[in-house]
């Protein structure tokens, strides 16, 4: 096979590859140490297997936990927010054809609801929201020439 590459990959290059990813170097900073590309990098990083730099910090935290090296993290306490005055707030399943359907909190949390307040017919937001939804966009007046 003419023009055929050598392999790039030695077995100390492994090696080191393997060595830097366990303690979850980045695969860029890794390309940069070993003098290849961040592409040779990650590809070689997934058919090696090897677990990407999130997994590889999460093992290594793990362990560091059960040996007793680090205290594990509390788990972090939920806050339920108090009910604003008036708010009808809702599951998005809940609501009536003509509440409102604007988004409160965050929607990862238990607590994610819709205002629920009265929107009016043809409206997804009551009077309140409606303003923040949608905002005019002044127009220039260019006069006539």
């Amino acid at each position: 096979m003419t023009g055929a590459r050598p392999d790039i990959w030695t077995e100390e290059r492994l090696a080191d590859l393997v060595r830097l990813r366990k303690v979850g170097v980045s695969i860029t900073r890794i390309g940069e140490a070993l003098g290849v590309s961040r592409n040779s990098v990650a590809s070689k990083v997934a058919r090696m297997g090897l677990p990407k730099k999130d997994q590889a910090e999460s093992l290594r935290k793990a362990t560091a936990v059960r040996r007793g090296e680090i205290p594990a993290k509390p788990a972090k306490p939920t806050k339920r927010k108090r009910p604003m005055a008036g708010r009808a707030g809702r599951l998005l399943a809940e609501l009536p054809v003509n509440a409102c359907r604007w988004p409160i909190g965050d929607t990862k949390e238990p607590d994610f609801e819709f205002c629920g307040e009265h929107a009016g017919p043809g409206r997804s937001y009551c009077e309140r929201h409606h303003g923040k939804a949608y905002t005019r966009i002044a127009v220039a007046s260019g006069g006539e020439a």
